[in-house]
C-alpha cells in the first residue's frame, strides 16, 4: 500500500483552512501534515516538513502565494518544490498561477467536483514522480551490485521517467522564468537549438530538438516534422491539403506541416487513422 500524500494547507482565512482540511481528510490517500496562516509560516513549514502537495492561497497579507513559491524555489530549487495548487477568488490570476509552476488552481467558491478533478491531476503527477524515483533507486542499486560500489551509468538506469522534463528554465535577459512543460504550445527548431512557443511569447533554449523530444512526455508531445514538436492538447484540428499532405492547426491558429514520415507516429498516439 502506498504511503499517503503529505499535504500542506496555506490560507489566512480560518473557514477556508477548515474546509480544505475537511476535504483533504475525507480522502484516504491524503494526509494533512501542515496548516499555515500566512506566507512566512508556510515557507518555514514547507522547508522543514517537505510535503508533496501544497494548497496555497494567493491573496494573503505580507507574503502572498506567489511570494511563497518564489521563496521555496530559492531555498529548495525546482526539484524540491512540492506540487502547488493555488486557491484564489480571482479567475484572472489563472495564467500567472501556471507561470509560477502551479499544477492547478481553484477559484473560490469551488465545488466538490472541481476539487476532485484537481486531486485526479495530483494523483497522476505524484504517481509518476514516485515511480520515477523508485526506478532511479533500483537502477542505482543494480549499478552498485554490478560494479562493486560504482553506480551504473545513467543510460543503464531508468532515465525516461526520472529525466523527463516537467519544468523548463526559460531565460530572458537577466530574468529566469520557470514554465511547466505542459504549458508549451509547440517547439520549433532554431539552428542547432530549440525555440519554445508559449502563447504570444517564444524562448530560445540551448537544447537540441532530438534531446528535447526524448525528455518531453511522449504521450503529450509529438514530433510532427523535423523542425516541429507540438503539444497535442493545443491541437485544434488536422487538415488534409492534397495528395496525402496534412497540416496541424493549433488553437491559436498556428499552422504546421505534418511530414509524411511522422504521420504514422501521430496516428499511433491518437489511436486512430487520419
Amino acid at each position: 500500500m502506498s504511503a499517503p500524500i503529505r499535504v500542506a494547507i496555506v490560507d489566512d482565512e480560518r473557514l477556508a483552512r477548515e474546509r480544505l482540511r475537511r476535504l483533504v481528510q475525507a480522502e484516504p490517500d491524503l494526509e494533512v501534515t501542515l496548516v499555515c496562516r500566512d506566507g512566512d509560516e508556510a515557507v518555514r513549514g514547507i522547508v522543514q516538513e517537505r510535503p508533496e502537495l501544497a494548497f496555497v492561497d494567493l491573496q494573503m497579507p505580507g507574503r502572498d502565494g506567489f511570494g511563497v513559491v518564489q521563496a521555496l524555489l530559492e531555498q529548495l530549487g525546482p526539484d524540491g518544490l512540492p506540487l502547488i495548487v493555488f486557491v484564489t477568488a480571482y479567475q484572472e490570476h489563472a495564467l500567472r498561477a501556471f507561470d509560477a509552476q502551479a499544477l492547478d488552481y481553484l477559484v473560490k467558491p469551488f465545488d466538490d467536483e472541481r476539487f476532485a478533478a484537481t486531486l485526479a491531476r495530483v494523483r497522476r503527477r505524484i504517481s509518476q514522480e514516485r515511480l520515477g524515483a523508485a526506478a532511479a533507486q533500483l537502477g542505482s542499486a543494480l549499478g552498485l551490485a554490478r560494479g562493486g560500489g560504482t553506480p551504473a551509468p545513467l543510460s543503464a538506469q531508468a532515465e525516461a521517467p526520472a529525466g523527463r522534463l516537467d519544468r523548463i528554465v526559460l531565460k530572458t535577459g537577466d530574468r529566469v522564468r520557470l514554465a511547466a512543460a505542459e504549458t508549451v504550445d509547440w517547439v520549433e527548431a532554431d539552428g542547432v537549438y530549440a525555440r519554445l512557443h508559449l502563447g504570444a511569447q517564444s524562448y530560445l533554449i540551448r537544447t537540441p530538438m532530438h534531446e528535447l523530444e526524448s525528455r518531453l512526455d511522449g504521450r503529450r508531445f509529438a514530433r510532427i516534422h523535423r523542425g516541429a514538436i507540438v503539444n497535442l492538447d493545443r491541437v485544434k484540428e488536422l487538415r488534409e491539403l492534397h495528395r496525402g499532405e496534412w497540416e496541424v492547426v493549433l488553437a491559436d491558429g498556428t499552422r504546421l506541416k505534418l511530414s509524411r514520415s511522422r504521420k504514422a507516429h501521430l496516428e499511433r498516439l491518437l489511436g486512430q487513422s487520419l
